[in-house]
């Protein structure tokens, strides 16, 4: 059959990550190697050291011969937002 999904062995898998980046410097914070995640955006991600959130101002997909990089650009918010409830 023609419309047919292929096998998964079938298609080629590139390697995959996801590189967290500060807005302001474009310092990378964390890189996920394996993982492909795609926050959506105004989400908080909790870092440490010292412990603050940041806000996900924008992502994007970068896609090389073999090789895809999912890039989170965050806003550090210097202090932790408190959450609804809170």
């Amino acid at each position: 059959m023609a419309d047919e999904i292929p096998e998964q062995s079938d298609i080629p898998r590139p390697k995959v990550e996801t590189i967290i980046r500060e807005k302001g410097t474009g310092a990378s914070l964390a890189i996920l190697d394996g993982v492909a995640l795609w926050p959506p955006k105004e989400s908080v991600f909790e870092l440490t050291y010292p412990n603050r959130d940041a806000i996900v101002r924008s992502v994007r997909l970068r896609l090389a011969p073999n090789y895809a990089s999912v890039i989170v650009v965050v806003e550090d918010q210097g202090s932790v937002i408190p959450a609804e409830g809170d």
